[in-house]
């Protein structure tokens, strides 16, 4: 039998366990066991043989050292590693420099960035809620709702809707990628709000939420109506002028007063949580009335700042909400938007292009203008590229567009408005229609439609703009045209430049058809596209492909919009 056919007989259970060691001088191939009964055993086991060493020993690694073939090789590989390093490197540096930069427009907000639409609110369901497939239509971005609140500042006029019609509406927006700002005028409440019950009944917490005095001695002495009420006394409450008329309905709330204050300030939190995107305050430089108080306007400055403070450290440390103001004097405009290291606000609305009537031509347009951007003189010149911003309001609801400019300027100032620099553009509603009075917004009343022709040009012009925006937003603004010259007082024309990107001209006739020739403008390209009209039936010139180093005509009331190469 061969020592493979053995068999052990072993009883695990009696098995003694011992460290498998090995004697001296024994096979480390061969271990030996002992059962309980004493008998021995022996077991083969197979082990690998030692693995042999690999690579070169030194010796033979020197050898090739020393070789020339390798010292070659070496030395090639040390300088293509070098070239390839170095090329990698200049490669680098080359695309930094020749690749395309982020455009300017990135580093402005959203806010500044948008193009908005003002609506005094008339319903929510049978208005608002049935018109996000025309907001998307006109390209509008931003949706400013005003005259929706009910007796508080917390409350929807029922009249208007139901805070689950708000709630729906605020889904939609979200949903359309539109923003919502709400328009608050802080300045006084109806004679029958809370507030004022409780001052009139001497209310410690309220006693001074409003304005209260017991002689008509100073003041608008017709703004000042006796209250008997209050305590039998003879007291009298300041009302504000609404329409130009001193209306007693309403009482002026004394802003000075700081649980007035915090009252606001949980105004804004509360519709904040709400989901809207930012907030205006109407009349923000008559908040406190100047003819009560004499630093009226430092009172004012001061309540806005901390409101504004409030709603980035306490409502959205984000910074993501908009805090902006409306006055209700153009000639405030210029303190209100403070200064680049001391801002009020992130916005000041500003309602200076409706200085222009049916009379304005093109020198009086250019002269608005400039009268406007050259006030900001407080801020530094360079700064200007970037601020101060303001929002830019084209017509107000009690006065439609129409009726400001005339028909036949109605499309010149449409175009002239959206190349207006650094401003935020606010459209109102019915801006877009050649009508004469702001229609209503309940559907039952007034069919929209964009396929009018001037919601076709504003259509054009807001695609316009989404396109251009680093040159409309942060160009740079000239005026190609010298209307010093009598010959050319009705004509105006603005570009936008702004260097690597295309730049914009629009060319404005006011008068009757006349011929120019733009031979200073060395910031324009040799060819240009015209690419909107406001004569859509006989436009002069066409639309296509034009030489702005020749003669232009230019059509009988008649703007047009060219588009023109990259300057350097």
């Amino acid at each position: 039998m061969s020592k493979e056919d053995v068999t052990l007989d072993v009883d695990s259970d009696k098995m003694v366990k011992e460290p498998l060691t090995l004697k001296d001088g024994e096979s480390p191939s061969k271990v030996q066991f002992v059962n309980a009964d004493g008998k021995n055993g022996e077991v083969n086991i197979i082990t690998p043989p030692s693995p042999k060493k690999a690579g070169l020993s030194k010796e033979e690694l020197m050898k090739y050292a020393n070789d020339p073939f390798w010292v070659r090789l070496r030395l090639a590989l040390f300088v293509l590693f070098w070239i390839v390093w170095i090329s990698m490197l200049v490669g680098a540096i080359v695309i930094i420099i020749v690749a395309p930069k982020c455009p300017p427009s990135s580093k402005l907000k959203w806010y500044q960035k948008t193009s908005a639409y003002e609506i005094d609110v008339k319903s929510f369901v049978n208005g608002l809620l049935s018109k996000f497939d025309y907001f998307s239509d006109l390209d509008i971005e931003t949706i400013v709702l005003r005259s929706f609140l009910g007796e508080r500042f917390t409350e929807i006029n029922p009249k208007i809707g139901t805070f689950d019609e708000f709630d729906k509406f605020i889904e939609k927006a979200t949903q359309k990628n539109k923003k919502v700002i709400l328009s608050f005028d802080f300045r006084y409440t109806s004679t029958s709000h809370e507030w004022f019950n409780k001052s009139v009944n001497l209310d410690s917490d309220y006693i001074d939420y409003y304005l209260w005095k017991n002689a008509s001695t100073n003041g608008k002495q017709k703004n000042w109506i006796r209250n008997e009420a209050r305590n039998n006394s003879d007291s009298y409450y300041y009302v504000p002028d609404i329409g130009g008329i001193a209306n007693q309905d309403f009482a002026v709330l004394n802003i000075t007063n700081p649980r007035v204050k915090n009252e606001i300030r949980e105004v804004i939190k509360f519709w904040k949580s709400k989901k809207v995107n930012g907030f205006i305050i109407e009349n923000a430089d008559e908040l406190i009335p100047s003819e009560l108080f004499e630093d009226a306007q430092n009172k004012n400055i001061e309540f806005l700042q901390s409101l504004r403070k409030y709603i980035y450290t306490k409502v959205d440390v984000t910074g993501k909400t908009g805090f902006f103001i409306d006055v209700a004097n153009d000639s405030a405009t210029n303190t209100y938007v403070g200064a680049p290291t001391d801002k009020i606000s992130d916005l000041v609305i500003s309602d200076f292009f409706r200085k222009a009537n049916k009379t304005t031509n093109g020198k009086g347009v250019k002269e608005i203008i400039k009268n406007y951007y050259d006030s900001f003189s407080h801020w530094p010149k360079d700064s200007t590229k970037y601020g101060p911003w303001t929002g830019c309001r084209l017509s107000r609801s009690d006065k439609s567009l129409k009726s400001q400019v005339g028909e036949d300027h109605l499309s010149i100032f449409l175009m002239l408005f959206y190349m207006l620099p650094n401003c935020t553009h606010i459209l109102t509603a019915g801006d877009e229609f050649e009508i004469d009075n702001i229609p209503n917004w309940s559907a039952n009343e007034t069919n929209w439609s964009t396929n009018v022709s001037q919601a076709i040009l504003l259509k054009e012009l807001t695609k316009m703009r989404r396109s251009n925006i680093d040159s409309l937003l942060m160009g740079e603004t000239k005026y190609p045209i010298d209307n010093d010259d009598q010959a050319n007082s009705d004509l105006f024309s603005i570009a936008r430049v702004y260097p690597g990107f295309k730049g914009l001209l629009l060319i404005a006739n006011f008068g009757e058809e006349k011929s120019i020739k733009l031979e200073n403008a060395n910031y324009l390209s040799g060819e240009g596209e015209v690419i909107i009209v406001s004569e859509k039936e006989k436009p002069m010139p066409k639309l296509g492909k034009v030489d702005l180093k020749a003669e232009l005509k230019i059509g009988r009331k008649q703007a047009v919009m060219i588009q023109y190469g990259p300057i350097e």
